[in-house]
């Protein structure tokens, strides 16, 4: 079964979060056939106060998937439908719809935290990895390679002691950001960024990954 996973669910794993490790353990041994939007990609890779070591972490987290999946043209044209018809009365956001559009295209299943941001879209399976956990099997998932407690939390007491994310704020980047990320990966989804910047879209806000 295809699955793209939402970027909560990869904060969720990096903050120790039981369910969100199980599904991507399931990934990793190949259970489930997971994918990833580059939009969750950029959302974690822009977080404040990114070290070189953290970078590393996340890139090795991001190689389980099956692929990082790029915003084409089917995709982009997937999102404007949505985003036409679900921004006035939803409020559908940039990042959301195109993670949306991802799995549509990708007929896939979305698992995410906060599926009240999904569940009004037609078409759209969602699955809430807190109310749908994964069963493990009797013999327990392989365990994932990279370690449910970040190591450098692991070697720096004190950061164990900062708070945790926030459960469902994220952060406002400027959209030149994001606009200036896709520019370097695929012509077709700076033009899509740039298409939803001049209809007036507000701006991408990614999830805080550490405090």
């Amino acid at each position: 079964m295809n699955v793209i996973i939402d970027t909560n669910v990869i904060i969720d794993h990096l903050h120790g979060v039981p369910e969100a490790t199980t599904y991507l353990n399931a990934i990793e041994d190949g259970t489930l056939n997971g994918l990833v939007s580059i939009i969750t990609v950029i959302e974690l890779l822009v977080a404040p106060r990114l070290t070189l070591e953290k970078k590393k972490a996340i890139e090795e987290l991001l190689s389980i998937f099956a692929e990082q999946v790029p915003v084409d043209a089917r995709i982009a044209r997937r999102a404007a439908a949505l985003l036409a018809t679900y921004r006035p009365s939803c409020g559908l956001d940039l990042a959301d719809d195109l993670i949306a559009a991802t799995a549509l295209v990708s007929d896939a299943v979305l698992v995410t935290r906060n599926e009240k941001h999904f569940n009004y879209i037609t078409g759209l399976i969602t699955v809430n990895l807190v109310k749908n956990p994964l069963p493990a099997p009797s013999g327990g998932w392989v365990k994932l390679a990279y370690t449910t407690v970040p190591p450098w939390r692991a070697r720096n007491p004190k950061v164990d002691k900062l708070p945790g994310l926030p459960r469902e704020g994220r952060q406002e980047v400027s959209l030149a950001v994001v606009v200036a990320f896709v520019f370097s990966t695929t012509v077709g989804m700076t033009v899509t960024i740039l298409a939803y910047y001049f209809f007036g879209m507000r701006q991408l806000n990614p999830e805080i990954l550490f405090s």
